[in-house]
């Protein structure tokens, strides 16, 4: 309240990418469309730049609460021998991703119970089952991620290459 950007925010066309945030600068105003100042800034018009800091692919996140949740995605082929996870874990949550086929049976080596439980907040979190993060032997093959959360929030998947 009163500050320089409580009423009226106009944000640059095009966010900066910087390393793993995004950055949108903005003007902002503390008088809105029919000039009236905020109040809480006692009769003083302010105005002025600011930037907003946004982690890469932060705009939308699929969350779970402590009780988790679950969600499949629809068949898919990748090409790539890694998978990574954009997310974000409470002190208390964590996050398992299993691989299955079409038919929605665990792919060997990559079901559930193969699945390394993810704990903590990165852009680029990569997967782990028991023996591997290698994926690709499954590549170009259709495949679905079921993905088991709790008290986390997931923003983006990507599977890459070492290349």
């Amino acid at each position: 309240a009163g500050a320089f950007d409580s009423r009226c925010v106009w944000a640059m066309p095009q966010p900066i990418r910087r390393g793993d945030e995004l950055w949108i600068y903005y003007v902002g105003s503390n008088q809105d469309h029919d000039r009236v100042i905020d109040p809480a800034a006692n009769g003083k018009h302010l105005t002025g730049i600011g930037r907003a800091v946004l982690r890469l692919d932060g705009f939308v996140s699929l969350d779970a609460g402590y009780e988790g949740g679950d969600f499949t995605t629809p068949p898919m082929r990748f090409a790539g021998n890694r998978l990574e996870l954009n997310v974000a874990t409470s002190g208390g949550g964590s996050m398992r991703v299993e691989l299955l086929d079409e038919d929605y049976h665990p792919l060997p080596g990559y079901s559930g119970k193969d699945a390394i439980r993810l704990y903590g907040n990165s852009v680029r979190f990569p997967v782990r089952w028991r023996d591997t993060s290698d994926v690709s032997s499954l590549s170009k093959q259709p495949v679905r991620l079921r993905v088991r959360m709790q008290d986390c929030k997931l923003y983006a998947f990507q599977f890459t290459s070492d290349d």
